[in-house]
């Protein structure tokens, strides 16, 4: 996992040749990755907001989603795999200490 400020990386280590899909449960059409990267890595970004890809905000600065390794590009096996996944970030709480009144003119 790669976890960045408004994405979160899924990467799956495959056996070549991969000729299937990597995508977020729920979301195959909108948000997946089929590309198989020179090191044997399928790599899924997805972002923290939005309903693209269907990652939920715990509340706690956690995120989480569900992917799945479809090793056929149309067929769902029985040996193709879901992974939950999950990023953690730490809540800054930020507080202002003073403000500026503007006057206008």
């Amino acid at each position: 996992m790669h976890c960045e400020a408004t994405s979160m990386t899924a990467i799956v280590k495959v056996i070549t040749p991969f000729r299937g899909r990597l995508y977020a449960l729920g979301h195959p059409y909108e948000c997946y990755a089929v590309s198989v990267r020179a090191n044997g890595e399928v790599a899924l970004t997805m972002p923290l907001h939005g309903r693209t890809c269907g990652t939920k905000n715990l509340g706690n600065g956690t995120f989480v989603n569900s992917v799945v390794v479809q090793h056929h590009p149309f067929v769902l096996r029985s040996t193709d795999r879901r992974i939950d996944v999950a990023c953690d970030y730490e809540e800054v709480q930020r507080k202002l200490r003073g403000g500026k009144q503007v006057l206008e003119g």
